[in-house]
């Protein structure tokens, strides 16, 4: 069921937050305007909620349970109309990510037969991108994430009872537009977590041996038609864990967990020096998002106290509130967070000067439109 017309402000510049409710049986998605904060529904799903995607071009991809198919909807158009881009006979179906120019759709299909691959749509055509030299049966892809210059970068997996030394675990793949290749090049290992600099480099998280390391690519250094793995730079090894989830600040630093006492500090590291940027002994921190203008933002866990922190550029702290998982900044810089008051999730945005609660539900999931970060809030 659609639902017309969404009021969008034309000062939000298309800088809206997307969320999906879900009600019984039935998903309800909503457009979130910050400008003048109000919110308005945009369709309405006879199925519990299943995966979707909103691109910076104002068009969402979602599916539904008992469906298996992808629709697109697009989220500011006077008429909305539900467009079916996928027709595979056997097979469901999942939106993974927009291209940060909307001109991309990468979405994952779960065959009858276990065949579970990757395909990328351009608008007109579908191509597959599926790894052909993964040596294992892959049961999932995750940490699906493009860079500006429209590359796509995702993990492999391998079933839980094939991860034994001699298979391989997981992977990291790179879809240049063109072909698909191996960036972690490790198969005895454990590789994930990567994460596209603003500047095209990547980041990610490898086991290697009884080590987690996190190392860096620089984007375009190749030899024999493979990232050349002999130029990646290995961050600050001796912090490093199997925790450590690398990210980037805005001014190109990696960001990562490491916890040298008792509690998880986050650190960045600028090529040469690991600093603690948190400083909060007593907790354990992680969950740091960077926004453009410096300012961040992150979240304790497994401590008395679930809290959200906001600093600005020189790490001064311009709010403390309730909080759980990963924030997610917007284009305009207003933060959206999860906060758990029992019986249900809260889905939250901070503006800059205060936090507006914006939905209520035990499943909520909420994306930014232009800048594709995303929040969830659930208990699961």
């Amino acid at each position: 069921m659609l639902i017309a017309p969404v009021s969008i402000s034309s000062q939000s510049n298309g800088d809206v937050l997307i969320y999906s409710l879900e009600a019984g049986e039935q998903t309800i998605f909503n457009v979130y305007d910050p400008v003048s904060n109000t919110s308005a529904p945009l369709i309405k799903i006879d199925a519990p909620y299943s995966a979707s995607s909103v691109g910076s071009h104002g068009v969402l991809a979602v599916s539904w349970q008992d469906n298996g198919d992808i629709y697109l909807v697009p989220i500011d158009a006077l008429e909305h109309s539900l467009t079916n881009i996928t027709y595979t006979p056997d097979a469901d179906e999942f939106p993974a990510a927009w291209s940060p120019d909307g001109h991309y759709l990468a979405y994952t299909s779960y065959r009858a037969d276990d065949d579970i691959r990757l395909y990328v749509w351009d608008g007109d055509t579908t191509l597959d991108v599926t790894p052909t030299d993964f040596d294992a049966l892959i049961v999932s892809y995750e940490d699906v994430g493009w860079d500006a210059a429209g590359r796509l970068v995702f993990t492999v997996f391998a079933p839980f009872n094939q991860r034994q030394p001699s298979s391989n675990a997981s992977e990291i793949y790179l879809w240049d537009g063109n072909t698909t290749v191996n960036v972690s090049q490790n198969p005895t290992g454990e590789d994930r977590f990567a994460a596209w600099s603003a500047d095209g480099r990547l980041a990610f998280l490898s086991a290697r041996g009884a080590n987690y390391d996190i190392w860096v690519w620089d984007g375009v250094s190749y030899r024999n038609g493979f990232p050349d793995a002999t130029t990646y730079t290995n961050v600050e090894p001796e912090l490093t864990d199997y925790f450590s989830g690398p990210g980037w600040t805005s001014d190109g630093r990696v960001a990562f967990l490491a916890s040298p006492g008792r509690h998880a500090q986050v650190y960045v590291w600028d090529g040469q020096t690991a600093t603690d940027m948190s400083q909060n002994p007593d907790l354990h921190n992680g969950g740091a998002v960077w926004n453009a203008d410096g300012r961040w933002a992150f979240v304790t866990f497994f401590s008395p106290e679930q809290l959200l922190y906001v600093r600005d550029s020189n790490n001064e702290t311009l709010l403390v509130t309730d909080g759980q998982y990963a924030p997610a900044w917007s284009a305009a810089e207003s933060l959206a967070f999860c906060d758990y008051q029992r019986p249900d999730w809260t889905l939250k945005v901070w503006n800059g000067s205060e936090v507006i609660p914006v939905a209520e539900g035990n499943l909520i999931y909420a994306q930014w439109q232009q800048t594709g970060n995303s929040v969830v809030c659930w208990s699961g």
